[in-house]
């Protein structure tokens, strides 16, 4: 994935928000990092993409089951994070991760932001 200036701008709002952890550009059907997408799915950088492709195929695959559609957003609020992640086509997702116990309104938006700008060019 080659990152557009608008998707960079929106990435630095994104690390500027409250209870910022980190973020992340997964290609999500070869389970590695949307910027390095040549690299090999089991490589150690590749252990976080690695680890949300799986949730997300198996909410495809739990979701296709219960003739649920298909998946736009996810929230996990856990003891130590609080995960926000949304699916952009068929190939990407990005997503954002909190500090547990933030409003995450303003990182909700950020998100959607960063998914429309990655729509624009993929």
């Amino acid at each position: 994935m080659i990152v557009s200036e608008e998707m960079k701008s929106v990435i630095k709002l994104i690390t500027e928000l409250d209870g910022y952890k980190c973020h992340g550009l997964v290609n999500y059907k070869k389970g590695v990092s949307a910027l390095n997408e040549d690299s090999n799915p089991t490589d150690q950088s590749n252990f976080f993409p690695q680890q949300c492709t799986s949730i997300i195929n198996t909410l495809f695959s739990s979701l296709k089951n219960l003739n649920g559609g298909t998946p736009n957003k996810l929230i996990v609020e856990s003891s130590n994070m609080t995960m926000l992640i949304a699916i952009v086509n068929d190939t990407y997702f990005c997503g954002i991760g909190l500090e547990p116990n933030i409003d995450y309104q303003k990182a909700s938006l950020a998100l959607e932001t960063l998914r429309k700008a990655i729509k624009l060019q993929y």
